[in-house]
């Protein structure tokens, strides 16, 4: 994360971050008596702004790309392969006093 500045959002004086983050998951369970494991890697790029006073986030606008592939093993042998994208945005509906 890096500054980017003094900015007024919703209102209110904040510090404006940039995101730009790598991302990994695994995991391991089991689902209806089949073991599955679960590896991906990804990015996340966005801009936060951050009260000066309280330390809370006021905004967010993030985009995140993640690629993973969930193998599976039991009654039946797969590897699916995943791709998910999406963009988030959150914004705080009322000053915290």
């Amino acid at each position: 994360m890096f500054f980017n500045g003094i900015e007024e959002k919703n209102g209110i004086k904040c510090a404006k971050l940039n995101l730009d983050a790598n991302l990994s998951i695994s995991g391991q369970g089991t689902i209806q008596g089949m073991n599955y494991g679960l590896e991906g890697e990804g990015k996340s790029v966005g801009d936060l702004w951050v009260d000066l006073k309280t330390g809370l986030v006021v905004h967010s606008e993030t985009e995140t790309e993640m690629e993973m592939a969930m193998g599976i093993t039991g009654q039946v042998e797969m590897t699916l392969p995943m791709n998910q994208k999406f963009k988030s945005i959150v914004s705080l509906l009322a000053p915290v006093k």
